[in-house]
């Protein structure tokens, strides 16, 4: 079913960071040089058609969280239809096939609501989802978390959420997500960093993210804020990320 550039398939089932600074995250994320040979949705059995009325709501809410909205444009319509959407649209799998600049870096993979919510900065829709029961534990096709699209895409409300969530899943798998390591060989906490985020390092490590976790590359989060520093000439703020990982402020 195609609707607005985008096919359904349903299955039962702000911060330091400059704008190329985000755009480099989101391109080192979804660049073609990362193995995404495996997806980490399972093939779909059941595939449904997006028929009834609690589906019609589901591909409004998806017309509404894609809108790139003027500044004084009314952004209650998307969270109100995220309220009145039912469990099936909330299991569901949306695959985009279009030229959107963000969601076509996704190459037509299979993605649940909240995920397209948090690549289009609706942290407040996504959270409205997670409240419902969206899962915080499903990965994409780069073993990406919920966490680290939300961290990706600066959606600290979203990122909040996300680990009150996980506090309610046990210490073991909430340090599990916490520290999870995508095919592009970064944690949330990496992603952070990168974006030259204080409140969103400050967010993850308060939440548990551990700074001394190598990654593909051999970097800790703590040697990458090192470096950031050195490449940004020494900044106040590369300075104070460093300070915060080490715990010294």
């Amino acid at each position: 079913f195609m609707f607005s550039g985008v096919i359904i398939v349903l299955v039962g089932l702000s911060f330091g960071a400059s704008e190329s600074d985000y755009e480099d995250v989101i391109n080192e994320l979804y660049s073609s040089d990362c193995d995404d040979s495996a997806s980490s949705i399972a093939d779909y059995e059941d595939i449904r058609d997006a028929s009834s009325s609690s589906e019609t709501v589901c591909r409004e809410l998806l017309d509404a969280i894609r809108i790139r909205p003027s500044p004084d444009a009314d952004l209650a319509t998307a969270a109100d239809l995220a309220r009145r959407i039912g469990d099936q649209c909330i299991r569901g799998f949306f695959v985009f096939n279009d030229v959107d600049k963000v969601l076509q870096r996704y190459g037509g993979e299979p993605l649940p609501i909240h995920t397209i919510a948090l690549i289009e900065k609706r942290g407040d829709v996504a959270n409205i989802l997670f409240d419902k029961g969206a899962d915080v534990f499903v990965l994409d096709r780069f073993e990406k978390t919920p966490l680290q699209i939300a961290t990706s895409h600066k959606q600290i409300n979203a990122v909040q959420k996300i680990i009150e969530i996980l506090n309610g899943h046990g210490t073991t798998r909430k340090q599990r997500e916490l520290d999870h390591i995508n095919k592009k060989g970064q944690t949330a906490l990496h992603i952070a960093v990168k974006l030259q985020s204080i409140q969103m390092v400050t967010t993850l490590q308060n939440a548990g993210a551990n700074p001394e976790i190598p990654v593909l590359n051999g970097n800790t989060a703590l040697e990458m804020a090192i470096f950031e520093w050195r490449r940004r000439s020494l900044s106040e703020d590369a300075y104070a990320i460093i300070q915060r990982l080490r715990n010294e402020n």
